[in-house]
């Protein structure tokens, strides 16, 4: 096994700023800077990120969530109507997962700005 050494052709630091100069992009489509290759051959990993990707995925986290909240609260509501749990209950529970709504909301809403 080679070296990790950046002027040694088979290496990673070498691949790496071979990629950068190239103009090759990693597997989610992202450029290499010559910057970034450097900086990984010393051992700084560095990674830039689009932002619209970054915001997409924030979206996609929080609609998850989401429907985890809603469906907990659509259970709770099933239990109180089958007489599974009294009221004082579901309105905790109610409470609680509108809360973690409220929490989601206020998170992904910081992550967009």
């Amino acid at each position: 096994m080679a070296p990790n050494f950046p002027a040694l052709p088979g290496t990673y630091s070498f691949d790496k700023i071979e990629a950068a100069i190239t103009g090759k992009t990693d597997l989610r489509g992202r450029e290499y800077t010559l910057w970034q290759a450097l900086a990984s051959s010393i051992g700084i990993k560095l990674h830039s990120y689009d932002t619209d990707m970054l915001r997409w995925q924030a979206g996609r986290d929080a609609e998850e969530k989401i429907m985890e909240i809603r469906g907990n609260i659509n259970r709770a509501a099933r239990d109180y109507g089958r007489k599974g749990m009294d009221k004082g209950e579901f309105d905790d529970t109610v409470q609680r997962e509108q809360e973690k709504l409220r929490n989601v909301a206020e998170g992904l809403r910081k992550k967009m700005n």
